[in-house]
């Protein structure tokens, strides 16, 4: 199957995720969340989806930018797989938090 939108988040930021595929899915978007997601290693499924998926929207939020936190690593893994393919990646902030470069430097849309 084909996605108009893959999304990636902090598993943190679980709650914020499901309101916006609600709206994605509203819309009549086709939306791939792993709602259940537990892991904080990208899987070859996660490439997978991601690479049928016409965006792929990163969730930027204090937890998703703790380079700290091993999920982290998921949500920064699959940014930079969006980001080298051409008009793929869209990055939205939840909260005030800055992800580090390269994507500090790319354009970032605010939820309020």
């Amino acid at each position: 199957m084909r996605y108009d939108v893959f999304l990636v988040n902090a598993l943190k930021d679980q709650e914020q995720a499901e309101m916006i595929v609600r709206r994605l899915k509203a819309l009549k978007f086709k939306v791939k969340h792993d709602k259940k997601r537990e892991h904080t290693t990208p899987t070859p499924t996660d490439y997978r989806n991601a690479d049928k998926s016409q965006s792929i929207v990163v969730l930027w939020s204090e937890a998703s930018c703790d380079t700290s936190d091993k999920d982290s690593d998921w949500v920064h893994a699959l940014a930079h797989h969006a980001r080298s393919k051409d008009n793929v990646l869209v990055q939205v902030g939840l909260d005030e938090s800055i992800p580090d470069e390269p994507f500090s430097h790319d354009k970032r849309y605010m939820l309020e």
